[in-house]
């Protein structure tokens, strides 16, 4: 008997794909759009595979370097990206491409259970994490659970986000509970990357009245910049574990 063939997933192939057209990406029943980048060819495009084999799920570009990760996506659009952490510099990687979209999900794949590199992955953005003893299975769960805003995890990932949690909560922390409603707001799109006049359109005021409440939420947190208002927010924001 003749051995089964599968032909080959070639990138060019899967990253000649348009970008989504504004009709598409409104679609209610789209599936979701995942990219995948990883230094082996043969890791990279059998876990492509493996994952558009699955319903629901459209992989619609990889990449073995960083570079032509960030770019690709940048001109493919995802709603996920799986990136393996044996790419030189991962936390790099995953920081450029949350800068693409605050929305954009990226799921930190083969992470050793070493604390430091968890929480540099999870302060530069990563929204999920498998590590080398995780299961296909559980990176399905984790791409599903990216799209729902909530983070399954293992009790190892989840002891050593609490941890940080617990290590950044400090007295400017519970100064986010004196913002007014519109400071909030401001805050929290200070967090999700959006410049001032990002920030004026979203909210419908004026550009100097932005930069009036950033002034204000800076000082009430005690903080001097937007990236350090940013993290006070994420530490003030209720984590959504599932264990």
């Amino acid at each position: 008997m003749d051995a089964m063939h599968h032909p080959p997933i070639h990138e060019h192939t899967i990253a000649a794909e348009d970008p989504p057209t504004e009709e598409i990406a409104s679609a209610a029943d789209q599936a979701v759009r995942l990219f995948v980048a990883a230094r082996v060819r043969l890791y990279r495009e059998e876990l492509a595979r493996l994952i558009a084999a699955c319903p629901g799920h459209r992989v619609v570009g990889i990449a073995a370097t960083a570079e032509e990760c960030i770019a690709e996506c940048a001109r493919l659009r995802p709603g996920v990206v799986v990136v393996d952490v044996d790419l030189p510099a991962p936390t790099a990687v995953v920081s450029a491409l949350r800068e693409l979209s605050p929305r954009l999900a990226v799921i930190a794949l083969g992470v050793a259970e070493v604390e430091p590199d968890l929480i540099a992955l999870a302060e530069a953005g990563a929204a999920n994490f498998i590590t080398r003893d995780d299961s296909f299975a559980d990176l399905l769960r984790a791409i599903d659970a990216v799209r729902r805003d909530v983070l399954p995890c293992s009790p190892w990932v989840a002891g050593a986000l609490l941890r940080r949690v617990h290590q950044a909560a400090g007295p400017a922390n519970g100064n986010f509970e004196t913002l007014t409603k519109r400071e909030r707001e401001v805050a929290n799109l200070l967090e999700a990357g959006l410049s001032n006049k990002q920030i004026g359109r979203e909210l419908c005021i004026e550009l100097p009245t932005v930069k009036n409440h950033v002034h204000n939420v800076l000082d009430k947190l005690q903080v001097t910049g937007r990236s350090d208002a940013a993290a006070v927010v994420r530490a003030a924001r209720p984590l959504r574990i599932q264990a």
